[in-house]
C-alpha cells in the first residue's frame, strides 16, 4: 500500500484494511490494542501511537483501521515506512502488513 500526503497536512487520515498473507481481512473484534508505527530509515521511529490516541477501529470484523494525523506528524518530508501492530486478547501479536510495509510519501508544500 502507498499513501501520499503534503508537508504539514493533517488530512486525509490513513485508512487501511489489515490482511493476513492469504489476503483475507483479519477480524479485529478481539484486538486489545493496535499501534501505528511510522519510521524513516535515518531518524528511526517518528510516530508511535495506539488505540488510546490517534488509531481507531473503523470496521473491526473486516479489519479496517485508521490513523488520524496530528500537527507535526507530516513536517519531515520524504519516504517513510509504516505498519500496524495488533495485540489480541489471546496474548498473540501480529504486524500488518506482514509481508511488506505501508509506504508513505510526505511531499514538500509549495511556499
Amino acid at each position: 500500500m502507498t499513501f501520499t500526503i503534503k508537508q504539514g497536512d493533517t488530512a486525509p487520515a490513513l485508512k487501511a484494511t489489515l490482511k493476513r498473507g492469504s489476503g483475507e481481512p483479519v477480524d479485529l473484534t478481539a484486538a486489545e490494542n493496535i499501534q501505528f508505527l511510522l519510521e524513516d530509515g535515518l531518524q528511526g521511529v517518528l510516530i508511535e501511537d495506539d488505540l488510546s490516541g490517534n488509531v481507531s477501529l473503523v470496521n473491526a470484523p473486516n479489519g479496517v483501521v485508521q490513523y488520524t494525523w496530528e500537527e507535526g506528524d507530516t513536517e519531515t518530508t520524504g519516504q517513510k515506512q509504516a505498519e500496524f501492530v495488533v495485540d489480541f486478547e489471546s496474548g498473540k501479536t501480529e504486524t500488518f502488513p506482514n509481508n511488506d510495509y505501508i509506504y508513505i510519501t510526505i511531499q514538500n508544500r509549495i511556499e
